[in-house]
């Protein structure tokens, strides 16, 4: 069991104060590690062992700067347990992805064994949300070179593709810098994800989080429940795009 949130503010603000504060509200979903990551000209990355009032400070958290973020809180199902193994995960090439996840992936020694090792991949964690997010990034890099852009349908293809490959239970965020927020749950939809939006005076802000009271106690308006097999995706245009994937 870990605790997540994504958020996608409007253009100008810092979104990881609030993700600070959504991440102390699912605390009781892991005390083992936490982190952040946010997007500016770049990635900037804070996460650790221990409780969130722990792995961050004043410091640490003046440089997590952008409107696009997320932040998880794990408790260690799979994996080693250690500092490398804290979420969230990202990756830089082709283009940068930054993902969280609830949840475990039953098929991870097969996908190394025939998938990563075959083709000279190597991980850099025994954590399974490194396999999801490989198969996410793998699916869009293929498609960029195909059109040399991503839309919509490129995005919901790559989440076809991790059910496809991945099997387990998981509800997941990612964040796509200049491309939007993503968020999908496998078929069986066991683990749970919601949607929730709120406007200020700086523009639309919309938050995807592992349970309903992330969204409460930063001022979201919970608008949707993402279904088993579903996705939902904000672009850069906060445009919402919900797609039945799987069944």
């Amino acid at each position: 069991m870990c605790g997540f949130l994504g958020i996608f503010g409007p253009e100008g603000v810092d979104v990881a104060q609030e993700i600070y504060e959504g991440l102390l509200a699912v605390q009781h979903r892991g005390q083992d590690a936490a982190g952040i990551i946010t997007f500016t000209d770049r990635f900037h990355v804070k996460k650790g062992r221990g409780l969130v009032i722990e792995v961050f400070n004043k410091d640490n958290m003046a440089r997590l700067r952008g409107n696009l973020g997320v932040g998880h809180v794990r408790y260690p199902t799979v994996g080693s347990g250690h500092d490398e193994e804290a979420q969230p995960f990202h990756h830089t090439y082709p283009l940068g992805v930054a993902m969280a996840h609830n949840g475990n992936v039953t098929n991870v020694e097969e996908l190394t064994r025939e998938k990563f090792s075959s083709n000279g991949t190597r991980l850099n964690s025994s954590c399974d949300l490194e396999i999801i997010l490989w198969v996410f990034q793998d699916e869009l890099a293929r498609r960029i070179r195909e059109r040399g852009t991503i839309d919509n349908d490129d995005v919901f293809r790559a989440v076809a593709r991790v059910y496809e490959r991945v099997k387990g239970a998981y509800s997941v965020v990612a964040t796509i810098p200049d491309v939007g927020l993503v968020a999908f749950r496998d078929p069986y939809g066991i683990k749970p994800i919601v949607i929730g939006e709120k406007t200020t005076d700086e523009g639309r802000w919309f938050a995807c989080a592992s349970e309903s009271v992330v969204l409460d106690v930063t001022g979201y308006q919970r608008t949707i429940d993402v279904g088993p097999g579903e996705a939902v995706f904000v672009n850069d245009a906060r445009e919402v795009f919900v797609r039945k994937i799987a069944d």
